[in-house]
């Protein structure tokens, strides 16, 4: 739990670098519901080993949006 709370803070801190990377046209709340809304998705996972796996997953999903390996069609 603690894994996937500090991923969710990484990933709400790393959203006004990623708005102003990508030239994202919506606003930084607006792009803070929608992930909040995907962590919401998942909230009832009962195994470990698949939180785990989804947290891992989207960490290397937030590294390469930050790294610019994806194009902006990608982040949208």
């Amino acid at each position: 739990r603690k894994k996937v709370l500090d991923f969710y803070r990484q990933t709400l801190k790393s959203v006004p670098t990623l708005s102003s990377l990508y030239e994202l046209e919506q606003p930084i709340p607006l792009i803070r519901r929608k992930l909040r809304t995907e962590f919401e998705k998942n909230k009832s996972l009962g195994k470990l080993e698949l939180a785990d796996l989804i947290c891992f997953k989207g960490q290397m999903e937030l590294f390469d949006a930050l790294k610019l390996y994806k194009t902006k069609h990608h982040v949208q």
